[in-house]
């Protein structure tokens, strides 16, 4: 069974003018808040068959679409941390957008979307999920993740009216800017009124942790462009 994750990694490096962003897909020996663990080499058999070095079928994907590909890792390597990933941005419209918004410091999370192939109950903690062996298919850009090591952390976040505001006042400089594809700047738009919605939800019905997944955005961008499309 095929698995989006949103366990994320922290940006490592930027290099505008190399056009190349370095950082992690995936973090190792953690408890994320879907109560799993990624065991250090768990990626191992993948990379060597699909890797850059192997088939080179593993994609670096914006939001998990696969029709949005960013490019595929030159670099793509198990170390201590996690899984660590070195990207080189082409000339695309995709690539361009998602290069400005790592520059402006609003993409700075990472997921992965695996297939698990072995699993057991950690040894020292009942309720978490260690997972020995995954299938790699992606890594992705996400505009936020699950993993509490992480520099945005989202709907886990303690206070989260501040995390939601914060998100909005960078999607905000960002649009003031105007320096983007019009497709890049409607996304900015609309996750920008989803988030707002959120902030005005009624306090006797609260958004429920993990329902603004990177995913839930995506649809609800393509909606958006399908209404536009129809104006």
């Amino acid at each position: 069974m095929y698995k989006i994750k949103d366990i994320s990694g922290s940006v490592k490096d930027v290099d505008t003018k190399g056009r190349i962003v370095t950082g992690y897909f995936a973090r190792y020996g953690n408890v994320d808040s879907d109560k799993d663990m990624f065991r250090e080499g768990v990626f191992k058999k993948s990379i060597t068959e699909s890797g850059p070095s192997g088939m080179n079928r593993i994609a670096h994907l914006l939001q998990h679409d696969p029709n949005r590909p960013i490019n595929k890792p030159m670099v793509l390597e198990e170390r201590k941390d996690g899984l660590y990933f070195e990207t080189k941005f082409p000339n695309t419209d995709t690539a361009n957008d998602t290069l400005k918004l790592y520059q402006e410091g609003f993409y700075n999370e990472h997921s992965v979307g695996f297939n698990i192939g072995r699993s057991t109950k950690h040894p020292e903690m009942d309720d978490v999920q260690l997972i020995t062996q995954a299938k790699l298919w992606e890594g992705s850009t996400v505009v936020w993740g699950a993993n509490e090591q992480t520099p945005f952390l989202g709907f886990k976040a303690k206070n989260k009216k501040d995390a939601i505001k914060e998100k909005m006042s960078t999607i905000d400089t960002l649009l003031s800017k105007a320096s983007f594809t019009d497709e890049t700047f409607y996304k900015l738009q609309i996750l920008n009124e989803q988030l707002k919605s959120l902030l005005e939800a009624p306090k006797s019905t609260p958004p429920k942790e993990g329902t603004l997944q990177p995913q839930n955005v995506v649809d609800l961008f393509d909606n958006y462009k399908l209404k536009a499309h129809l104006l």
